[in-house]
C-alpha cells in the first residue's frame, strides 16, 4: 500500500512539475508558439484528429494545412499571421504548387535526381517546436562539412539542405556550401567571419557574420519576415539590378544595405588599374552603366578575391584569350578581358565613351 501511495504522490509531483507556472518545462510551453493558450483554441485538435489523412501524422488534411491558420481568412481568427499571400507574389518558394511532393521520410539533400524539386513548410520549420525567437524551431539541417544535423545550429544549415549536395539542384544554381566555403578567396560572411573586409562595409556592420535571411525574404518591410515570396526576383528583400543600366540608390538598392554608396561612388575600395587614368568602381556603374553583377558574385568566389566573378553572358575573353583578374593591391587591378565588345587593356589612358 506504502509503495502505490508513493507512486500515486511521485506523478502528482511530477504533474506538479511540469505544469507549475513558474517550472521550466511550463516556462519553455510558453515560448512555443503552437504551445501558447489562445493560439490554439482547439489545442493539438486544431491540426490532429483521430482519423487523419493518409500518409500523415493525423493531421486532419495532407496538404496546405498551415494556411488553415496562416492565411488572410484565418490569420485574425487564430492569431497567425498571412504567410499564403506571400506565396502568391511573383518569386518565392512553390509551397502551394509543390507540396503534394513532400512524403514522410524524404532525404534531403536530394539524391534522387530524378525527383522533381518541391517544398513544403515542414522542410523549414519543426512545427511543435517553433518559438518567437526561432521560427525554424529544431528542424534538421546540413553543415558546411556536408553532413546530417538533426537540428540545424544556424540558419543557413536549413538552407543548404535544399541549396548545395542536392542531386536535383538545376543547372543555374549554385551549391551554396561550396561557394561560401571559407576556403575560397572570398565570400559573404554567411558561413564564417571574412578576412579581409571591404573599406566601403558600414562600420555597424564590421566583422560580423550575416545570414541567408539578410538578403532573401519579404520585400515588403512592413509583412511577415522571411524567405517565403518578393516582388524582386530570387526572392531579394530589396532591388539589385542584375542588368546593365544607369546608377540610383534603387538599382543597387540591396547592395547599398551593407556597403556605402558615398564609399563606392569615391572609389574607396576600387580605384581602377595603375596603368590608366582611375577608372574604379564610379566609372564602371556611373560612366559605363556596368551591373554591379558583371564583375560580382553575390555569394562566394572560388577564383578571386573581393567577389569577383566575371559575368560570362556579358564578359568574353580578349584578344589573346583571357579573362582574368588581377588584384595588384591597393585598391588596384588589372583585368584581361572584353566587355560589352570592348577590350580592357593595360594602357588605356581615357575612359571609354558609352561602353566597357
Amino acid at each position: 500500500m506504502n509503495l502505490i501511495r508513493g507512486k500515486i504522490f511521485l506523478i502528482i509531483l511530477i504533474i506538479f512539475i511540469v505544469t507549475a507556472p513558474g517550472s521550466v518545462v511550463a516556462q519553455i510551453s510558453m515560448v512555443m508558439t503552437h504551445s501558447k493558450r489562445g493560439v490554439l483554441p482547439k489545442g493539438c485538435a486544431s491540426c490532429h484528429q483521430s482519423h487523419g489523412a493518409p500518409a500523415t501524422m493525423l493531421l486532419f488534411q495532407r496538404e496546405d494545412i498551415c494556411f488553415s491558420c496562416h492565411s488572410a481568412e484565418s490569420a485574425s481568427e487564430y492569431k497567425g499571421t498571412d504567410i499564403k499571400s506571400l506565396f502568391l507574389k511573383t518569386y518565392r518558394h512553390p509551397v502551394i504548387e509543390t507540396s503534394k511532393d513532400h512524403f514522410k521520410g524524404e532525404e534531403l539533400p536530394e539524391r534522387d535526381p530524378s525527383i522533381p524539386r518541391h517544398v513544403a513548410c515542414e522542410d523549414c520549420h519543426e512545427v511543435h517546436s517553433v518559438r518567437s525567437d526561432k521560427k525554424t524551431g529544431d528542424v534538421s539541417g546540413y553543415t558546411r562539412y556536408g553532413t546530417k544535423r538533426g537540428r540545424a545550429g544556424y540558419e543557413y544549415e536549413v538552407c543548404f539542405k535544399c541549396h548545395s549536395d542536392s542531386n536535383n539542384l538545376p543547372a543555374e544554381q549554385e551549391n551554396m556550401r561550396i561557394v561560401f566555403d571559407p576556403s575560397n578567396p572570398s565570400y559573404h560572411p554567411v558561413v564564417d567571419y571574412t578576412r579581409n573586409g571591404s573599406v566601403s562595409i558600414r562600420i555597424s556592420l564590421k566583422n560580423r557574420k550575416i545570414k541567408c535571411s539578410d538578403c532573401h525574404g519579404n520585400s515588403d518591410p512592413y509583412g511577415p519576415q522571411g524567405p517565403h515570396g518578393s516582388d524582386y526576383e530570387w526572392i531579394l528583400k530589396y532591388n539589385y539590378n542584375m542588368n546593365d543600366g544607369p546608377e540610383t540608390p534603387f538599382a543597387y538598392e540591396l547592395c547599398y544595405q551593407c556597403h556605402r554608396r558615398d564609399s563606392i561612388l569615391n572609389d574607396e575600395s576600387f580605384k581602377g588599374s595603375p596603368d590608366m587614368r582611375p577608372f574604379g568602381h564610379k566609372g564602371h556603374i556611373v560612366y559605363a552603366q556596368t551591373s554591379c553583377n558583371t564583375c560580382h558574385t553575390p555569394h562566394g568566389s572560388e577564383e578571386y578575391e573581393h567577389l569577383i566573378r566575371f559575368n560570362e553572358r556579358v564578359v568574353s575573353p580578349d584578344s589573346s584569350g583571357l579573362i582574368q583578374y588581377i588584384n595588384v593591391g591597393g585598391g588596384y587591378a588589372r583585368c584581361y578581358l572584353t566587355c560589352h565588345g570592348y577590350e580592357h587593356k593595360e594602357q588605356m589612358l581615357e575612359p571609354p565613351v558609352g561602353g566597357m
